[in-house]
């Protein structure tokens, strides 16, 4: 079993990608996107997200949008992190309906850095965006951790992975425990995310298997206990 987890947004199956997109918006979208800050960095100064979300029904308690990740107050407090690994943004939620309002979600920023990955054995490649820029890396295949791997927080970022978040495997249970929804955790060494790629449950480690011709009934299968 990994000892750390990529921590990925995932929206549950009956939850419809189609209307969430026709029923949620930044209503302050662009200075959104002229405020972005450096991944694993505290950031200052970032404007209130003005959150209009209208979606009935909707339960979720992390989901990506605009590539920032808003979770919510019951997510919050399950993991119960402290300001050395994270950093919560405010989002106004007036323009939401009450049941969005009542999960009271906020902007989650990762600033806690540590050293897992061990690149020799990790499947990557760097590059240059222009020949003027900083060599980084533009693909992600696998991201194998170090045998010795020790982080001193239960979120962060990798320091050469900076656009991938890990989380403990305690940090995970107690995600799991409170019945929150919206993560999913998969082992960092695959990179499809797609049916059959191992992630974390209150069981173990489970894969997802397709039951019928059609490829629409997709259910769990135990890969390995953990008690």
């Amino acid at each position: 079993m990994s000892p750390y987890w990529l921590a990925v947004a995932w929206l549950p199956y009956e939850t419809d990608q189609r209307r969430l997109v026709r029923h949620c918006r930044f209503r302050n979208s662009e200075l959104l996107f002229g405020a972005r800050q450096a991944a694993g960095e505290l950031w200052r100064d970032f404007p209130v997200a003005e959150l209009e979300l209208t979606l009935k029904g909707f339960e979720v308690d992390a989901f990506d949008w605009e590539s920032y990740l808003l979770v919510s107050r019951r997510l919050r407090e399950a993991m119960a992190l402290g300001p050395a690994e994270v950093q919560y943004l405010e989002v106004d939620d007036s323009a939401s309906i009450p049941e969005v309002r009542a999960r009271g979600y906020q902007i989650l920023n990762i600033v806690a850095q540590e050293s897992v990955a061990d690149p020799k054995a990790s499947d990557y490649d760097l590059g240059r965006l222009t020949p003027d820029s900083p060599e980084m890396v533009l693909r992600v295949g696998g991201i194998a951790l170090r045998p010795d791997a020790q982080a001193d927080h239960e979120l962060f970022r990798d320091r050469l992975f900076l656009g991938f978040q890990f989380a403990s495997d305690a940090l995970a249970m107690r995600v799991l425990r409170a019945g929150c929804t919206g993560l999913r955790f998969f082992d960092p060494a695959r990179f499809d995310f797609g049916p059959g790629v191992p992630y974390r449950t209150l069981r173990g480690v489970e894969r997802e298997v397709v039951r019928d011709a059609l490829g629409e009934v997709i259910e769990p299968e135990l890969i390995e206990a953990i008690h």
